[in-house]
Parts: structure tokens; C-alpha cells; sequence
């Protein structure tokens, strides 16, 4: 497992906010190392509240992973 998605699952456990199913779904598919479908998961959520920071930040280190950094 890449230390940055390593770094992001130790991250979210302190976000203070209540989780959804697909924050779930999300976790799920980084501790599987399945960074495309988190970040499919994340892009979604982004969709559906576009100024959560949290989202945005996660969002932002999994396109670097991936290899979109202008995602």
C-alpha cells in the first residue's frame, strides 16, 4: 500500500463529520488499494457537496496517486 493512502485512511479516522455509506464504500476501496474506485466514490460525493474540504483534500491526494493532478 502506497504510504499516501496509508496516510489518508490514519486521516479520516479524525474527520469530525458522520460518515455515509459511501465514505464507507470509499475507506473499503483504499484499504483494498483500489485508489480509482475511492476516487470515483470521493468525485461523487464532491458532486453532491462541493465546498467540503475534507472531501476536496482526499479527493486531491488520490488524483495525485492515480496520476491526475489536474483532477
Amino acid at each position: 500500500m502506497r504510504k499516501s493512502v496509508a496516510a489518508i485512511l490514519f486521516l479520516l479516522c479524525f474527520v469530525n463529520q458522520p460518515v455515509s455509506g459511501a465514505e464507507d464504500a470509499a475507506e473499503a476501496a483504499l484499504a483494498r488499494g483500489d485508489l480509482d474506485e475511492a476516487l470515483g466514490i470521493y468525485s461523487e460525493r464532491i458532486d453532491a457537496d462541493p465546498t467540503n474540504q475534507e472531501l476536496l483534500a482526499v479527493a486531491a491526494t488520490l488524483a495525485a496517486e492515480v496520476g491526475l493532478p489536474d483532477l
